[in-house]
């Protein structure tokens, strides 16, 4: 805290009024209790606010930037709120791939991940998946026009830094007709922990 070093003035001329052109001298008045208000009582008010303050100060808790605590009073960091909401990107690709995927972290870091995605015909998707190392997911996507019911699947897994495409397929429902055409291209992986 800044103080000022109040210092009491010194009296240059006693107060007076002037009464038909003569200057008469006024005295101070009588004063009885109360605080004398001078340059000692609001150094000594300064010091009393400064103590207080450093009093309360020493009483509040050092705030601990953790995401792995139950406390009440820790903090996490902004950098780990946002990268909790916003996730962290592994892979992204603006025309996508067919291909089997590196990711720039492994997969087991999260709890959580999801995948942006096309298939034919301009349709974008999302598929949110829990994270279970090793395992096999599917996204699907459909269409429906005047000659049929397209079903798109692409069966991937995750496992480390490696996203595999085990089949990426189109269904047609009119005959039956299967055809391995990749129609589904992965275009982002954000994960979430």
């Amino acid at each position: 805290m800044q103080k000022i070093v109040f210092e009491d003035t010194t009296v240059v001329k006693s107060p007076y009024v002037i009464i038909d052109g003569v200057e008469h001298e006024v005295y101070n008045g009588t004063y009885q209790g109360g605080t004398d208000l001078n340059a000692n009582t609001f150094n000594q008010m300064q010091d009393n606010i400064e103590s207080a303050i450093d009093t309360v100060a020493s009483d509040i808790p050092t705030v601990v930037d953790s995401l792995d605590s139950d406390s009440t009073t820790d903090a996490p960091s902004v950098h780990a709120v946002k990268e909790g909401l916003n996730g962290t990107v592994l892979y992204n690709n603006a025309t996508g791939t067919t291909e089997n995927i590196t990711l720039n972290d492994e997969i087991e870091n999260y709890s959580t991940f999801k995948i942006f995605y096309t298939a034919p015909n301009v349709y974008v998707g999302i598929a949110e998946f829990f994270v279970i190392s090793g395992a096999t997911y599917a996204i699907d996507n459909n269409r429906i026009d005047q000659q049929a019911v397209y079903i798109y699947q692409n069966k991937i897994q995750i496992s480390g830094t490696s996203l595999s495409n085990l089949t990426n397929r189109t269904y047609i429902v009119t005959g039956g007709t299967i055809t391995n055409d990749n129609p589904i291209s992965i275009n982002k992986i954000i994960g979430y922990k």
